[in-house]
């Protein structure tokens, strides 16, 4: 777990490990990385759970619930304002946890009949700043140091798989990154994109080096948004799907404080509300209609979204001003782990 996860299982990172001892032995345990991001321009800290477990024979004693409620804590104390979770149990949804997001999914099975134009290679140890420059064009991202790169590259690992690290370059000009996974099964290879970053129309010729590579022209896509795509890809995504896990807001005032410049951007509508926030309650006045949120699930799934569902006009009366207003404003893209998982 120590060579998978190497964010979150090392020295630097203990403050974040949070266990339970009973008569001498750890039996519970809970771990964290706090991680400073930018959702669609906008600052933020996010706390992601990961390796939550707890020893069979003391099971059943609430442990669990008692870590992640510290969990919870010790987060909002550190700035952070949303937990990204990598799973879906039971103990996560009894906090309110949700599934939400919408990350264009694109499978792809055809080959374009078209010549890579780029340089591409495997990433090597001496290209982090390279690959760092290029991550810098993303808005939607973890915000990760040159040394948080490195380690994470020499791990070698994402999404519990192991990954390649590429970077395409033109004219000597780095101008994309990706990371990719490879499953084989029934004698078929199939890639999985686990992160992109830079120029959307590099993806062209990324997965046409991808796939002669490997000798495959299946890959799986999930970016954070439909620009990350070329522009001829972007009708044909098959669907949006949620993060991975499972999410929560823990401080709704101080997240909507941090993008409130972002969201004015986005809507002459949003200076016409009000908002009462606090951590986990939220509520938005506009021209006599109101919309109140009760916890942190509820607000994560109107901040970042849910495929299938328009979460402001479910909660407001059809037609209202409010119903526009906060339609123009949400949802927010979210991160995909990507190389950031625990």
């Amino acid at each position: 777990m120590g060579r998978e996860f190497p964010s979150l299982l090392r020295e630097e990172n203990l403050e974040q490990l949070r266990v339970i001892v009973e008569d001498g032995r750890i039996v519970a345990h809970v771990g964290m990385t706090l991680q400073d991001a930018i959702l669609g321009g906008i600052p933020t800290r996010i706390c992601n759970i990961g390796a939550v477990s707890t020893h069979p024979d003391s099971r059943g004693k609430g442990y669990a619930t008692q870590l992640m409620e510290d969990a919870v804590q010790h987060a909002r104390s550190r700035g952070a304002d949303i937990m990204l979770i990598s799973g879906k149990r039971g103990l996560y949804r009894r906090m309110n946890a949700v599934e939400c997001g919408l990350f264009p999914f694109l499978p792809l099975t055809e080959q374009e009949v078209e010549s890579a134009f780029l340089d591409a290679r495997r990433v090597k140890e001496e290209d982090i700043p390279q690959v760092a420059a290029v991550r810098q064009c993303e808005s939607t991202r973890y915000l990760l140091s040159l040394e948080e790169l490195r380690i994470l590259f020499r791990g070698g690992y994402a999404m519990c798989r192991p990954v390649e690290w590429w970077l395409f370059s033109k004219d000597g000009i780095p101008c994309a990154f990706g990371v990719i996974s490879k499953e084989t099964g029934d004698g078929e290879t199939r890639l999985q994109l686990i992160e992109w970053n830079g120029d959307a129309e590099a993806l062209r010729s990324a997965w046409i080096t991808w796939s002669r590579t490997h000798r495959t022209n299946r890959i799986d896509v999930i970016v954070t948004s439909p620009m990350n795509l070329p522009v001829s890809w972007r009708s044909r995504i098959e669907k949006r799907i949620t993060f991975s896990g499972t999410a929560l807001v823990l401080h709704a005032r101080r997240f909507l404080e941090r993008a409130r410049p972002m969201l004015t951007e986005r809507s002459d509508l949003f200076s016409s509300m009000k908002i009462e926030a606090g951590e986990t309650a939220l509520r938005f006045l506009m021209k006599g209609d109101s919309l109140r949120l009760n916890n942190g699930g509820e607000i994560a799934e109107l901040f970042f979204g849910v495929p299938g569902r328009n979460v402001a006009s479910e909660k407001t009366r059809p037609g209202s001003a409010l119903a526009e207003a906060l339609r123009q404003v949400f949802p927010i893209p979210l991160v995909w782990y990507g190389i950031a998982y625990i």
